[in-house]
Parts: C-alpha cells; structure tokens; sequence
C-alpha cells in the first residue's frame, strides 16, 4: 500500500482582507501536492496567531473558532468522511490529489 504524506495548516488570504477581516483557508498537503480550501470563516488579522495557524484565544468568539478549526483538522485527516459542506468540498480535493478516496 502507498506511504500517504498529510499536512493541515490554517492560513489567511492576505490579499481579500475587507474591513480588516480576512478569510481562513485550509492549506492541505498531500504527497507533496498542495490546495487551498476556504472554510467559509472570517477573523480579524490581529486576532490571528501566524505561527500557530489559529486565533488568538483572547475572547470566547476565538476559542469558539479555534474549536472549529480543530473539527475541520479531523475532518480532513478521516479523509472529509462527515456531511459537512466544506468536509464534502475537501474530499473532492483530496480525491483529485491523491487520484483515489484518501483513508488514513
């Protein structure tokens, strides 16, 4: 069976900040293969923590979004196997770049 490679990191998209709030994309690495998919979430810039990939947990709205994003994390590593529309939209992804259903 082929040795599987997976990445998960949350980034900013720097370049469509509007009002200060820029969107959050899962950056997903997969055999040295690399997508971006939005999660459909938006953070304040300076609430974001760029080394840690998450909010900075100085209110409850950021822990919240931090507890999403880990949910999000798992939903990727079981390969999107949840009814979630970015899980659905994330599987697509990783069908695309891995040419088969990713199970991990």
């Amino acid at each position: 069976m082929e040795k599987v490679t997976l990445g998960i990191h949350f980034v900013l998209r720097m370049n469509k900040i509007i009002n200060g709030m820029a969107p959050i994309y899962a950056r997903i690495t997969v055999n040295s293969k690399r997508c971006e998919v939005s999660i459909k979430r938006k953070v304040p810039v300076e609430s974001w923590n760029f080394g840690k990939g998450m909010a900075k947990p100085s209110s409850s709205e950021n822990k919240q979004l931090n507890s999403y994003l880990e949910q999000i994390r798992k939903m990727i590593a079981i390969g999107g196997q949840i009814d979630h529309p970015v899980a659905i939209q994330i599987d697509h992804v990783l069908t695309i770049q891995t040419d088969h259903p990713l199970s991990i």
